[in-house]
């Protein structure tokens, strides 16, 4: 914004003014600061503006799809979240945009943000990709993600304790008497990867 303002010789509370359509600004520099704008490849970010001005009220939430596994939001438990989530929103007044991206491409999910069409994104599932989250977390995207704790983690999750639920399923079925007991999971998710410890410490 300081290099259009430098550009158009005037300030940059003029450029903000202009490039929001403010009528406080002449129609000739309006047009002079957005063609600069353009030029230069500059775009507002919607989202940071609508929360500081708190106009925007969506919430994105993005369900990641797996084209290897085929899991569709159809699945009970994905609508079960969804559906907590969505009566949550509407018991606070907020609007829900649900969306889906794929699994290989989590940041994806930033764009609703970016675009202004929501303040913030939940995110149901961390999947394979800690570091892109870790990512969108570093640029101060409002994310909430339904996953496990992970080391050097810098965005907020939220889920079950995954460590004493393998824990417990595996004393269950040593009481039992079982003394073979085979894990089964991708433990390259997240939240698998923490039952598997369960599992072991069991």
């Amino acid at each position: 914004m300081v290099d259009i303002a430098r550009l158009a010789g005037v300030s940059v509370s003029t450029v903000s003014r202009a490039l929001n359509g403010s009528e406080l600004v002449n129609a000739e520099t309006r047009q002079r600061v957005a063609d600069l704008a353009r030029s230069l490849n500059y775009s507002i970010n919607f989202g940071a503006r609508n929360l500081r001005l708190q106009e925007n009220k969506t919430v994105a939430v993005v369900v990641p799809y797996d084209a290897k596994s085929r899991q569709h939001i159809s699945d009970p438990f994905f609508l079960s979240i969804v559906g907590s989530i969505a009566d949550a929103l509407t018991d606070r007044g907020y609007d829900m945009l649900l969306s889906r991206v794929d699994a290989d491409h989590l940041d994806l999910a930033s764009h609703w943000f970016d675009s202004g069409k929501a303040i913030g994104v939940v995110l149901i599932g961390q999947w394979r990709h800690h570091d892109q989250l870790n990512e969108m977390a570093a640029r101060k995207l409002p994310l909430v993600v339904w996953g496990g704790e992970m080391p050097q983690q810098l965005y907020c999750s939220v889920g079950g304790d995954n460590v004493l639920g393998g824990t417990l399923a595996t004393r269950h079925l040593l009481q039992m008497g079982r003394q073979r007991i085979a894990f089964v999971g991708d433990a390259h998710l997240p939240e698998v990867w923490l039952r598997r410890q369960g599992y072991a410490q069991a």
